[in-house]
């Protein structure tokens, strides 16, 4: 398996002003919207499913609640702004700051592919290790394996050195508010998202010649003076910058800044083969296995930048979402009776501006705040009865956030971006251990 290519029938959304920024923070709500209408125009294989059976009574699956006087608008704009409008919606500079600086040590690759662990999962996490090593990391090119770890004991960290052939990043609980220390709020999860997507670009730097970082950073911040490469303007920057520049460090500087946009400005000419280029971040839980070849939906992404698990007929996001995220969000509860939840177990997103803004941001957001992410006590809410049929009987934190934002962008067109049959690809398998993996493969003695 390959680093996933474009359908060559596909236009991409072009991102070619150079204005907006790599992580689509001063995109307009009018950029956004031509950004989305250009993605529903694609062709798409996906099997249209879409939930409009009027719910008969008290139902424990998704179903139009004739009841609910305030649906979802039809139209795009009016929704892109009642979504992405408001402050709560996207981060502060201190939280922006702090996220981005989370990833700082993760190498720069085309495909990253992350997940995250506490101490009463390591069995399980061996055992995606397993799959991985097995099924993906020989199909693979140019890739980082990413293990986020929350909270796992000295000896499990030196084990996973040793063997997971992957980049441990400890996530800092310290610096964040107290309650990221309950792993049961997922309020770390979109965090991680965030900051391992930005890293995919921003870890040139650190392979800068060192006698050269300076200069281009300097450069970087006096062309924007905002975060370095992530606003930079590269008009300005060429014209105010390269110039003055080491003549020995134009070269590496210029290189960097290229790489750190990722889409190469996308200017007249350039070729489909760098849309071949564009990178991912695919997260997987640890219960997810992956069956041989089953890399085939990555592809999807490229055109869509996103590709996310659901079930057609499962529970409703009505049911699994306490009121309070839908009021931090400004969506109405009932509307959303007739969404199945989108599950966790996979996710692919694209390193562009339009999954920076419209998904990952907001939904970086929310879990920064726990009047969003986790509301009420984790473990009281946490428990989901299937038989429930009330609204807001229990709560699904990350997944019931996702499930909000992509509700609401896509409305009934937000089966484009399921992976379709994705049973074909990997399972899931829950409590699925194997506690002796790293020690049958002898990596322990190294």
């Amino acid at each position: 398996m390959t680093t996933p290519s474009a359908p060559d029938h596909t236009t991409v959304p072009s991102y070619n002003q150079s204005t907006i920024t790599k992580d689509g923070r001063n995109a307009s709500i009018s950029q956004l919207v031509e950004w989305m209408e250009q993605k529903l125009r694609l062709p798409n294989k996906a099997r249209r499913f879409v939930v409009e059976s009027i719910c008969p009574g008290p139902s424990v699956q998704a179903c139009v609640d004739p009841k609910c006087t305030t649906q979802l608008s039809s139209n795009l704009t009016t929704r892109v702004r009642s979504l992405l409008t408001p402050p709560q919606m996207f981060l502060t500079d201190q939280q922006h700051e702090l996220i981005l600086s989370l990833g700082a040590g993760i190498p720069e690759s085309d495909l990253v592919l992350i997940t995250a662990a506490s101490p009463d999962h390591y069995d399980e996490l061996q055992a995606l290790l397993h799959n991985l090593h097995e099924f993906v990391y020989p199909a693979l090119t140019d890739f980082t394996m990413v293990v986020w770890d929350l909270g796992l004991t000295t000896q499990q960290r030196e084990n996973l050195e040793k063997c997971c052939r992957c980049h441990l990043a400890r996530f800092p609980f310290e610096k964040f508010p107290a309650t990221f220390r309950d792993v049961r709020c997922y309020m770390w999860k979109p965090v991680v998202h965030k900051a391992s997507l930005y890293y995919l670009y921003l870890a040139c730097i650190n392979v800068l010649p060192v006698s050269c970082r300076h200069h281009c950073i300097t450069c970087i911040l006096q062309a924007s003076l905002y975060y370095l490469i992530l606003q930079a303007s590269l008009y300005y920057l060429y014209l105010e910058g390269i110039t003055v520049l080491p003549v020995s460090c134009r070269h590496y500087c210029i290189t960097c800044i290229l790489k750190a946009s990722l889409y190469y400005l996308y200017l007249e000419g350039i070729t489909a083969s760098l849309y071949r280029a564009r990178k991912y971040l695919i997260w997987q839980d640890a219960s997810i296995r992956y069956k041989k070849g089953g890399h085939e939906f990555f592809s999807q992404a490229e055109a869509l930048g996103l590709q996310i698990m659901r079930k057609d007929w499962g529970e409703p996001v009505a049911h699994q979402t306490l009121p309070e995220m839908f009021a931090y969000m400004g969506q109405p509860h009932c509307a959303f009776n007739q969404f199945p939840e989108i599950m966790s177990g996979v996710g692919v997103y694209k390193n562009e501006p339009f999954i920076h803004r419209a998904i990952v941001e907001p939904w970086a957001r929310c879990g920064m705040e726990k009047n969003c992410m986790c509301p009420r006590d984790s473990h009281r809410s946490h428990y989901c009865p299937k038989t429930a049929t009330n609204y807001g009987h229990c709560h699904r934190f990350d997944q019931s956030a996702l499930s909000i934002l992509t509700g609401t962008l896509y409305n009934k067109e937000v089966y484009r971006v399921v992976i379709q049959n994705w049973n074909k690809y990997f399972s899931v398998q829950r409590n699925h251990v194997e506690p002796n993996y790293f020690n049958s493969t002898g990596c322990l003695s190294n």
